[in-house]
């Protein structure tokens, strides 16, 4: 079993966190490439320090953390005291969670079920009822996962990689352990 770095943007951390996402799929490269069934990935997210010179009122529940203690910005995206670190800067040491690798496969990027793309940790879109007279009548959780799974992978793809360019991706399905 080996350890490697994994980076999540804030959302999808908030997924993990929360045991909506345990999917991730990624374009084959040398980073994931020798990642096998029992390895772990700890997740690389954004952060940065305490600094005692910060208003506590910053925090949700009131209290002061130690100088140095590491804050989280998907659970806590105030805008006090210092600014952000990229994830790319984050230390095995600093990182709070840790995803076992349970299932790994290739597919095309096209090919991800409903279930698949709920598993990824999307949320429903939100769809509107145009039939409604007056304004849009609301209908939350009644878009499809693998819509919303859609806007998120173009967000993120590089040119090329796009969803109608169905590339080749690894799946890796995962457990949380910490």
């Amino acid at each position: 079993m080996k350890e490697h770095p994994i980076l999540f943007k804030g959302e999808m951390v908030r997924a993990i966190l929360e045991d909506r996402k345990t999917q991730t799929r990624r374009i084959p490269d040398c980073r994931n490439a020798k990642w096998q069934v029992g390895d772990r990935l700890w997740i690389k997210e954004t952060f940065r320090y305490y600094n005692r010179m910060e208003e506590c009122i910053c925090y949700e529940d009131c209290s002061c953390p130690a100088t140095g203690t590491v804050i989280y910005r998907a659970s806590n995206d105030t805008n006090c005291g210092e600014k952000w670190k990229s994830s790319l800067f984050m230390r095995r040491s600093e990182s709070r969670i840790l995803l076992e690798i349970t299932a790994i496969r290739e597919e095309r990027l096209q090919d991800i079920t409903e279930a698949d793309a709920q598993a990824e940790g999307v949320e429903r879109p939100i769809l509107c009822n145009p039939s409604k007279e007056l304004g849009c009548d609301v209908h939350p959780m009644t878009g499809e996962y693998r819509d919303a799974f859609i806007a998120l992978w173009d967000n993120c793809a590089p040119a090329g990689k796009k969803w109608t360019d169905n590339p080749i991706v690894k799946v890796i399905e995962f457990r949380r352990v910490k």
